[in-house]
């Protein structure tokens, strides 16, 4: 009977299912946030070795979204592109996964904390007592009805102590998180794999000049780490040709030993690195 009895209770358990994930729903949608160069051209971006299947993580705690791209620097990745929003709590990662698949990215970085608490109204089913408990049925052939149930061949059954009668509007309180993304593809080698930006005006003034690079981050293995240049350094010159940017510079030999030409803590430091 009580198996009989638990099975009026699903139409009222999916009704709540319901309207808690119609409250959720404007919250929630991975690729509706996403921030970046679509699938397409992701994955012709020179700049980008794509994968397969992305790799997963959470992301590094109290750290800023330039420091961790700088970290992922110089383990070999470069940011694709980046996504947030707010939504109920859900641990699952599926859509960071799936949204990481379809551009190709190679390592997806997570995280979530809590945001706010909102009040939502939903429509709630509403039960009132069965107006004919008394009523019970089977079927078959017997001795004809009884108080409990018809006797004889086939079964019987006791209705549902309540029945429902209707829908009524109530407040659901929902707990917001917030989520965000970031999206890695393996970063192809560079001459010497340093990420650089223009130096600051100290330096500029003092050598009036704009040309240089002032080091950010070194990825691990490449030209720069091997002949310890540092982030705070700034490259000057290439084979005596100014320094503008570790992808374009054209002054690079592969394969041979190229003069570099740093500032570092005020004074001129000269190196020679084999470029592969």
């Amino acid at each position: 009977m009580r198996k009989i009895r638990a099975f009026w209770r699903l139409p009222a358990l999916c009704c709540v299912m319901s309207c808690l994930l119609a409250c959720s729903q404007k919250h929630s949608g991975f690729e509706d946030f996403y921030q970046g160069e679509s699938p397409a051209q992701t994955r012709m971006d020179p700049r980008f070795i794509t994968c397969m299947e992305p790799e997963l993580a959470r992301m590094p705690e109290n750290r800023t979204q330039e420091e961790i791209e700088l970290l992922m620097f110089t383990e070999g990745y470069t940011l694709m592109g980046s996504a947030s929003w707010q939504g109920a709590l859900n641990e699952n990662p599926e859509g960071a996964l799936a949204q990481g698949r379809s551009i190709g990215a190679c390592k997806v970085l997570w995280a979530i904390d809590y945001s706010h608490t909102e009040s939502a109204v939903v429509q709630v089913p509403v039960y009132t007592p069965n107006p004919w408990p008394d009523l019970y049925g089977g079927l078959g052939w017997g001795s004809g009805w009884a108080r409990r149930g018809f006797w004889g061949l086939g079964f019987s059954y006791a209705p549902p102590p309540y029945v429902l009668s209707g829908y009524a509007p109530a407040t659901q309180t929902i707990s917001l998180f917030n989520y965000k993304g970031l999206f890695f593809a393996q970063l192809r080698p560079s001459p010497l794999g340093v990420k650089t930006t223009e130096p600051d005006d100290a330096y500029k003034r003092k050598f009036d000049t704009r040309r240089g690079g002032l080091v950010l981050a070194v990825r691990k293995n490449g030209a720069a780490w091997k002949a310890n240049i540092f982030p705070g350094d700034v490259i000057v010159s290439v084979n005596n040709q100014p320094f503008e940017a570790d992808e374009y510079t054209g002054a690079f030999k592969r394969g041979a030993i190229n003069k570099i030409k740093i500032y570092r803590d005020g004074k001129n430091l000269h190196k020679d690195v084999m470029i592969d």
